[in-house]
Formats: C-alpha cells, sequence, structure tokens
C-alpha cells in the first residue's frame, strides 16, 4: 500500500464485494503519526475499460458502477467505525464523539435521520444510573445519543431499535483484572457499529423506522 497511487479494481462479476473489500483493506489509521511515516492513501476505482459497453451493454455497465457506489459507502461507514475504535480517548471523549456522529449523518443522510444528543444532567434526570454509575470514574460527562432513520414511516409497519455502547476507554477493569489484554480495552465501542448500521441505511433504501440509542461515556 506505501506509495501506491491508484488502485483500479476489477469488479469480477461482484463490484459491490469488490468495492468494499478494496476499501476495507487499504483502511489504515495513521492520522497521528509524522506526515513522512504515514501511509499514501490511494485512489481506488472501478476498472470498466474491459467492459463492452456497446447497445444493452451500456445498462450492465451502470448496474456494476451502481453496485461499486453502493460496497464503497458500506466499506467507508465501516473504515469510520474503525477509525473511532482507533482513536484515544483524549482526542474522542463522549460529547466530542457524539458531536461527530451526529455530524456525520446529517452530512450524508439528506434529512432521513435525525439526532438528539443528551448529556449527564439529562440522564441523571432519567434515573439512568447504572450509566452515571460506570462513567463517574472520568471527569468527562457521560452522553446518550437517540438517532432515529425514517425511511418510510407512513408506509412502515416494522420498526427497528438498534443499541450500541461507546466507552471511549475503558478503564474500569485496571485494578480488577489482569493486565493481559487491556490495550484490546480500546476497541470497546460496539456503539460504533451501530452507528455503521445507521449510516448505511439510506444506501440500502431501506423502508423501515430505525431508532438507535448510543451509550457514551469514558469509563
Amino acid at each position: 500500500r506505501r506509495g501506491i497511487a491508484e488502485i483500479l479494481v476489477d469488479p469480477c462479476n461482484d463490484a459491490e464485494a469488490a468495492a468494499e473489500g478494496a476499501y476495507l483493506a487499504a483502511f489504515v489509521y495513521d492520522e497521528l503519526k509524522s506526515t513522512s511515516r504515514q501511509t499514501v492513501k490511494p485512489h481506488i476505482s472501478c476498472y470498466t475499460d474491459h467492459l463492452d459497453v456497446s447497445g444493452a451493454n451500456t445498462k450492465n455497465k451502470e448496474t456494476i458502477l451502481t453496485a461499486w457506489r453502493r460496497g464503497t459507502e458500506l466499506a467507508m461507514a465501516q473504515n469510520l467505525a474503525r477509525k473511532w475504535m482507533e482513536m484515544p480517548a483524549n482526542l474522542l471523549s463522549p460529547m466530542a464523539f457524539a458531536t461527530q456522529i451526529s455530524s456525520v449523518l446529517e452530512g450524508i443522510t439528506n434529512g432521513l435521520v435525525r439526532t438528539k444528543i443528551r448529556n449527564a444532567d439529562w440522564c441523571r434526570e432519567q434515573r439512568m444510573n447504572g450509566l452515571l454509575s460506570v462513567g463517574a470514574g472520568s471527569h468527562r460527562g457521560v452522553v446518550f445519543l437517540e438517532i432515529v432513520y425514517e425511511g418510510d414511516p407512513e408506509h412502515c409497519r416494522n420498526h427497528v431499535a438498534l443499541v450500541g455502547k461507546g466507552v471511549t476507554f475503558d478503564s474500569g477493569g485496571i485494578s480488577i483484572k489482569p493486565s493481559a489484554g487491556m490495550e484490546e480495552m480500546r476497541a470497546d465501542m460496539g456503539e460504533s457499529c451501530v452507528h455503521y448500521h445507521v449510516t448505511c441505511l439510506p444506501f440500502l433504501y431501506l423502508t423501515f423506522v430505525v431508532s438507535a440509542f448510543f451509550i457514551i461515556k469514558k469509563a
């Protein structure tokens, strides 16, 4: 991956999978490294020069490129979740995490997604003592983020709820667990996975209503 400026990917009869695999494979989190040590981010595109685009095959090319774009969106959402998982807690506080999620969704979902950020005071009013207790070990307050996706609320009978836990840094086990594997606690970010699913909903053209609830804390 280092030094490669452009990658052309053969769709191989499954352009969506090809795009998703290519972008996932190219992901690397090195934003905090010096510029000289960062990996070159290649431009990835679908290779279609070998396709016969005459006559009816023109539609086939359009179908391939549509599938490619869908796979790209799926991969980019996953890579964003991976980035948040790797980001250190001093740069990704609970409020910063919630704000970034809200900003990303508002920018790409064309109003189909509504977000509401609830702070620690609201959680206290709702007697969410379990959440507050876990987050009490940090001076950064807990956050409860609500996200609602409305695909087609007038004709939809299905309402799905997704719940994600986002611990920006899990230090709660340092004194009561063996130290082995403690470095993996940075990945206690199930919320990032839920965000990935919500981000992908508009691109999947799903018609049902989805409510996502994110519990964000720094333990």
